[in-house]
């Protein structure tokens, strides 16, 4: 989210308009954050949104970011119905089982569990949008129809992984 003022952000919006211009550019491209002020000023004078692409994120051990992300995950759950939770949450990714294990509201453990009868089952492709904030579990089983979770288990998921406005910045040099 940009701190732009309106006038600021008007003012670098001609200034961007005058430059395209000079160097007889079709447009402005403004490759930002959907809700940054910028962009949002651009859409509500009459630009185009040409579109955003999806992120297209592997992660090839899901334990070990799970674990990496556990201070992120211990403050969603300490911030909601699940502050001190001591349980234990059995996924399966089909090929890949793990268990995320909960002490006191922290992330104890992620372990490698074959055996364990999952309360979650999603599609391997699907894990990663939920888990990144790009999509919402109920957005997941309505394109993955395969995507189950037991009925006491939603609400847990929907806190560890809520939706997230996320963009991704490239650095060149």
């Amino acid at each position: 989210m940009s701190r732009l003022s309106y006038d600021a952000a008007l003012a670098v919006l001609h200034w961007l308009v005058a430059r395209a211009r000079e160097r007889s550019l079709p447009g402005v491209r403004l490759n930002l954050a959907a809700r940054c002020t910028l962009v949002r000023l651009a859409r509500s004078l009459g630009a185009r949104d040409l579109g955003t692409y999806a992120w297209q994120v592997l992660v090839p051990d899901w334990p070990t970011f799970l674990h990496t992300v556990a201070p992120t995950l211990e403050s969603r759950l300490a911030t909601s119905a699940f502050a001190g939770l001591t349980d234990r949450l059995p996924i399966s990714l089909y090929r890949q089982h793990f268990t995320l294990v909960f002490d006191a509201g922290r992330l104890a453990a992620v372990e490698e569990d074959p055996g364990a009868e999952a309360e979650f089952h999603c599609h391997p492709d699907a894990f990663a949008p939920l888990v990144l904030g790009q999509r919402t579990l109920s957005e997941l089983r309505y394109q993955y129809p395969d995507v189950s979770i037991a009925d006491r288990r939603q609400l847990l998921v929907e806190t560890l992984f809520p939706p997230a406005t996320g963009f991704l910045y490239t650095c060149t040099g």
